[in-house]
């Protein structure tokens, strides 16, 4: 008798629970890998370098993603060979693994969520790699367990410590797909944390910036991120707003690609977006805000971007990373600021924010003909 998909994962929890342990299957000879990605946006395209690095160190290896359904058109940009959009393990979508992996896996990654680890349990498998499972609930179904680095180390970076090979040092920009067209620039606003959402100045502020180079606008956000379109009109010239186009979640993520990838630059709050134009290799300034940038940061991971923080703030008070917990970690996960006047947006050298703009237009006018060259000989 079939299950009830309601009922699906409390059995299937309940089951693992009762495992003593993953039982390893050593006669596995297979070139296909399981990567469970289920976090958000920012999360799944910061495993880019980690999936170049696996087919680097595999050649031949084939991919299968498990991401959430809502990111599946985006994570065809990761080029595996099959993606299985499920955040929940479901009776389907393991019976699709299974047979995606005919013969078994060599490897299943779990990055950064313990949620599809009960799974391994119907899945052949030889070994399963995953950080610990900060509840403890899940740890016997791990069969190579890894803690976060005990030294500050950015996100992008932390799953290579699952490869057995090293972490690589070089640029990580993994996904190159940059085309500038003409003059354009893109003003990131949204996010789904009010607290990420570009104050109403600082949009005015770049603005007045952009406009005064005679760039063209994109201001972007998704549904129900940016509520403040009266108030911008009041702020800036008539003749000037009117020039900007606005995407505000009419368009699926997936669909501003073709937009983002011919933009000049990107500029935003440290969000998914953002970390998806770094992945991409568009020019891009965060504007770190609450996020850390020992985490979140970082221009060596990344050669067309800047990461512009106000260190040492005491309110960055979280000492975890998606669960797991090192002192060197120090992150604002707030919904609300409880600090006048939001020291960590509000406390930013705007000049340094110019000077930032002025250095990353500069990068995409000296390069845009190199990159038009290289990509026109594929």
């Amino acid at each position: 008798m079939k299950i009830k998909n309601s009922l699906f994962r409390p059995i299937l929890e309940f089951r693992a629970k009762r495992h003593g342990h993953l039982v390893e299957n050593n006669n596995i000879n297979s070139n296909t890998v399981l990567i469970v990605a289920i976090l958000f946006l920012g999360d799944l395209f910061m495993l880019a370098p980690f999936i170049a690095a696996l087919k680097k160190s595999k050649p031949g290896v084939e991919v299968i993603l498990v991401c959430r359904d809502d990111l599946k058109e985006l994570a065809s940009l990761l080029k595996v060979k099959h993606i299985v959009p499920s955040t929940n393990p479901t009776r389907s979508a393991i019976k699709r693994i299974r047979e995606l992996s005919d013969g078994g896996l060599v490897a299943a990654y779990c990055i950064f969520s313990g949620r599809w680890l009960p799974a391994m349990i119907d899945i052949e498998v030889k070994k399963v790699v995953s950080f610990r499972d900060p509840s403890g609930r899940w740890d016997h179904l791990i069969t190579e367990k890894l803690d976060l680095p005990k030294d500050a180390m950015p996100a992008i970076k932390i799953p290579l410590l699952m490869l057995d090979n090293n972490h690589p040092d070089e640029d990580l920009i993994m996904l190159d797909s940059w085309k500038p067209v003409g003059e354009k620039a893109i003003i990131h606003v949204g996010a789904r944390s009010i607290l990420r959402r570009m104050p109403i100045w600082l949009i005015t502020y770049i603005v007045n910036i952009l406009n005064n180079k005679a760039i063209n606008i994109i201001i972007t956000a998704g549904p129900n991120e940016f509520n403040d379109l009266n108030k911008l009109r009041k702020l800036i010239p008539a003749n000037v707003f009117n020039r900007i186009d606005f995407e505000l979640g009419s368009k699926k993520m997936h669909e501003l690609v073709p937009t983002i990838i011919s933009s000049n630059i990107v500029i935003g709050i440290d969000t998914g977006f953002l970390h998806l134009t770094k992945a991409l290799g568009i020019p891009t300034l965060v504007l770190l805000g609450p996020s850390q940038e020992e985490i979140y940061g970082g221009d060596n991971c990344y050669s067309r971007s800047i990461h512009l923080e106000i260190s040492n703030l005491t309110c960055r008070d979280k000492k975890t990373f998606h669960g797991l917990k090192e002192d060197w970690i120090n992150k604002c996960n707030r919904d609300d600021c409880h600090v006048e006047g939001m020291p960590c947006i509000g406390n930013l050298d705007v000049e340094l924010i110019g000077d930032s703009i002025d250095k990353l237009l500069d990068l995409s006018l000296k390069t845009k003909s190199s990159i038009s060259i290289k990509h026109s000989s594929h």
